[in-house]
């Protein structure tokens, strides 16, 4: 996730301080996606590019082979993990060939939870205190620490709310972004 929208506000990180999202021209309002965890069912928010980012990552860690792992893998996100894992100055290690099988667990957090990013515990940063404190919950792991509970249930109210905040909501069942 890029530093810019980790802990900022969403105006503050389009740029928007000056006026009310709710008044700006919909093609300026900021755009969320979301969609329903996985993992616990509760509701994911994201930006367009946060969302499309953590899917590509995570149907690339579901690849059979290497050449299936680097052809879906974001390019920045695979040179990322290349340079960790291969750039070993004192021992370099050969990159695996593309027919070589792939599994996720060459990824180093990937099944400790801390790969890729979790959007769900990063929603404090990306929507509005008042809308996340009316219809989530903080809730806490063990290894991974809080993230907010957002019940399906509360699905309808908070779309509309974050429309009458400013927002442009849309419903992605099509991609996994926990």
């Amino acid at each position: 996730m890029s530093n810019n929208q980790s802990g900022t506000s969403c105006q503050a990180a389009r740029g928007l301080d000056s006026q009310p999202l709710n008044r700006l021209s919909p093609e300026r309002r900021p755009t969320l996606w979301y969609c329903g965890s996985a993992l616990n069912r509760g509701l994911v928010f994201a930006y367009p590019e946060q969302a499309q980012r953590i899917h590509e990552i995570r149907t690339a860690l579901r690849a059979n082979t290497w050449a299936e792992f680097r052809r879906l893998m974001p390019a920045e996100d695979y040179m990322d993990l290349i340079e960790a894992k291969f750039a070993d100055i004192d021992e370099p290690t050969p990159i695996p060939a593309d027919k070589e099988a792939f599994s996720g667990d060459w990824v180093p957090g990937y099944f400790e939870g801390d790969y890729p990013d979790w959007l769900q515990a990063r929603m404090d940063g990306l929507l509005p205190e008042k809308i996340l404190r009316r219809f989530g919950k903080r809730e806490q792991t063990i290894l991974n620490g809080p993230y907010w509970m957002i019940d399906p249930k509360h699905e309808a109210e908070i779309v509309v709310a974050l429309e009458k905040a400013g927002y442009l909501v849309r419903k992605r069942e099509d991609l996994t972004f926990l």
